[in-house]
């Protein structure tokens, strides 16, 4: 095979840099991996490294003999927000002045769907300010969705989701999400490069997908839990800002949370996508390539999350069925109302965690269901228990146990089955 040109990448050590470097070595392009340390980096085939630091002046022969150029450096600091913003404008500057010195036929970046002059996020306005220093005519911007993988933003999701069990959605969860991954910037990037092609592209799966799908979706592929919480985006940023202040690292920096509340509506990626003659995976392909599995876990089935969870539901539903009866005598009365308590404990478990996931009943449809087949369990168990116990002679403490029993595992049936059957993929 030919050696193809030469590329180098900035923050070839990051995330998407070092999957940039791995794609382009493995098309026997000479890719010159451009970090702060090249001295930690091991030289492999088709790849060298060089010094690189983007807050200080490059060395003039920084980008000799390369070809084509990808800027994907990034310096970011969660507490100095506005030095940050002029230390990665001015440092994407001098690059630039370097590149065009040194012939550089393509400058390539590699910037955001965020990238809005009315962003709120620093990250955002800074992309968009990056970009104004770039030649539509000779260089090309790549503005990607949200990046899926074991790093970045998502990889910090991950860990969160793994460790925490618990996902604060803002404002509900309802703002759209286009999703890609590093593989599809990086054959983007091949493609647009063999086609001469420049300028601005959206590179992002043209179906967009809710936040809070996202997250049932990535949990479900980690194949772990979480219970996703609604939060006020002001009542977030201030637990953010105090946790900061307290020294207390939240592993999703402030600035991440400020870009989710002005996302209002999707980007259309398809012209973009067409042009450069690519066909784009879908949310779920790309979770399913992606290797974010938590280790092995009892609580992987559904059936045994299903069990605990029902188990929970039963202790408090009878505990209160005792407490009550000891109470009023009255059997009727307090397996009614320990029921119907039961039956919301039950529906809540189920639905974030035991079948936790997309659903093709959305939630009033759900608890309708519940509550319709709550009613038929009711009539059951009260039926049932009159039986065992007026007729049969047995225990009421006893009775409910049994009765119980069998309605757990009736119930499995119906909720897997109908209420929380799964979806293969939500839309918005």
């Amino acid at each position: 095979m030919t050696q193809r040109p030469t590329i180098a990448i900035t923050g070839a050590n990051g995330f998407i840099g070092g999957e940039l470097v791995k794609y382009f070595a493995s098309k026997n392009w000479k890719v010159i991996g451009l970090v702060k340390s090249p001295e930690k980096h091991s030289i492999t085939k088709n790849i060298a490294y060089r010094s690189y630091n983007l807050e200080l002046i490059p060395d003039p022969k920084l980008l000799n003999g390369v070809d084509y150029l990808i800027h994907a450096a990034y310096i970011s600091d969660k507490t100095k927000q506005s030095r940050v913003f002029e230390k990665n404008v001015n440092g994407t500057n001098r690059l630039l002045s370097l590149s065009r010195i040194s012939g550089v036929k393509n400058n390539i970046l590699i910037s955001s769907l965020s990238a809005k002059e009315s962003a709120l996020s620093t990250y955002g306005k800074q992309k968009f300010a990056i970009e104004k220093l770039f030649n539509n005519k000779q260089d090309i911007i790549i503005r990607p969705g949200l990046v899926l993988g074991n790093g970045g933003l998502v990889g910090e999701m991950i860990k969160i989701i793994q460790s925490k069990h618990i996902i604060p959605l803002i404002e509900g969860g309802k703002q759209p999400i286009q999703v890609t991954s590093p593989l599809i910037i990086a054959e983007s990037i091949d493609l647009i490069i063999n086609k001469n092609l420049t300028g601005d592209f959206n590179i992002a799966s043209s179906e967009t997908y809710m936040y809070k799908d996202f997250y049932r979706q990535l949990t479900t592929s980690a194949h772990t839990w979480a219970f996703m919480v609604p939060v006020p985006h002001k009542l977030l940023m201030t637990a953010f800002r105090t946790m900061r202040l307290l020294g207390i690292n939240s592993g999703v920096s402030e600035d991440s949370l400020k870009g989710l509340k002005l996302i209002d509506k999707s980007v259309d990626t398809l012209p973009d996508l067409k042009k450069i003659g690519i066909a784009h995976p879908t949310l779920s392909s790309m979770l399913s390539a992606l290797d974010i599995r938590s280790k092995k876990s009892i609580t992987d089935s559904s059936k045994v999350r299903y069990l605990m969870s029902g188990g929970a539901a039963f202790v408090i539903e009878y505990l209160i069925f005792v407490t009550l009866f000891y109470l009023t005598n009255h059997l009727v009365l307090a397996n009614t109302i320990s029921f119907i308590i039961g039956v919301v404990a039950g529906f809540t478990f189920h639905k974030f965690w035991s079948f936790a996931g997309n659903h093709q009943l959305n939630t009033k449809v759900q608890i309708g269901s519940t509550f319709t087949l709550g009613a038929i369990n009711l009539i059951m168990t009260n039926v049932m228990i009159f039986i065992l116990v007026e007729w049969l002679g047995m225990l009421a403490y006893i009775s409910k146990v049994v009765v119980l029993i069998l309605i757990v595992v009736w119930n499995y049936f119906i909720f897997n089955s109908l209420i929380f059957k799964k979806n293969i993929k939500t839309k918005l």
